[in-house]
């Protein structure tokens, strides 16, 4: 059994997952048929995140340092240099051209270029980068596993750290727009919900307290799914 670990959507229609050891998935139907890939490009790494640019040029990233781009939809892939060994947990595109990885021991990458080149952000820690997610091309958030989220206003030059107001740990976060955001915390059913870009986290109990919240995505600042790991 392979995990998957993300999921894109580039439409209701048009779909795209990666997983462990090297899987690679999409469908053109919703999910009524998948075709299943295993990319040779991974070396058998394990796929971790994955982000579609427009309906052709998609980025990989994955365990040791994997990236790849593909031009053609995902028909083909090709290996990137981003110039580290660390694996690759999280991307997030606010444009065409202007993108971020978040990565194990606290590595960030940063492309101007719409990921043909890499260069290293300083995160403002040194653990894992869980989840990442820019409203524009300055403004980000991202987690590390801990009840801390870490945001900048001027491209990752700089970071403060936000008051969330749990002390569980969070695995994942998303932005609708540029002041609604959730995150998932790991354990006790909760999510925490910002309106304000940030500044001011509200909790809320889902009721599912006997869950383990894995992933949170939002489509709008009223409907939501969060994936567990049942």
């Amino acid at each position: 059994t392979q995990s998957i670990n993300k999921i894109y959507a580039l439409d209701l229609q048009n779909v795209h997952a990666v997983a462990d050891n090297s899987r690679y998935l999409f469908t053109t139907n919703g999910g009524t048929n998948w075709t299943v890939n295993i990319l040779a490009e991974a070396n058998s790494n394990s796929l971790k995140s994955i982000c579609f640019l427009d309906v052709n040029k998609g980025i990989i990233t994955g365990n040791y340092g994997t990236q790849l781009i593909t031009i053609n939809g995902g028909t083909n892939w090709t290996p990137l240099f981003g110039g580290t060994n660390s694996n690759g947990f999280s991307l997030s595109f606010p444009s065409s051209n202007t993108g971020y990885a978040g990565l194990s021991a606290g590595v960030m990458l940063k492309t101007t270029n719409g990921g043909n080149n890499w260069v290293n952000v300083t995160a403002a820690t040194n653990v894992t980068i869980s989840s990442i997610k820019f409203t524009d091309n300055n403004t980000g958030y991202f987690t590390t596993f801990s009840n801390i989220i870490y945001k900048t206003t001027d491209g990752g030059e700089n970071w403060n750290t936000l008051t969330t107001g749990v002390a569980e740990q969070l695995v994942n976060l998303v932005f609708v727009n540029q002041n609604t955001g959730f995150a998932a915390c790991a354990f006790n059913g909760l999510i925490i919900k910002t309106t304000n870009a940030g500044t001011n986290w509200v909790t809320i109990n889902t009721g599912f307290a006997s869950q383990t919240f894995v992933r949170i995505y939002f489509s709008s600042v009223n409907n939501g799914y969060i994936l567990t790991n049942s």
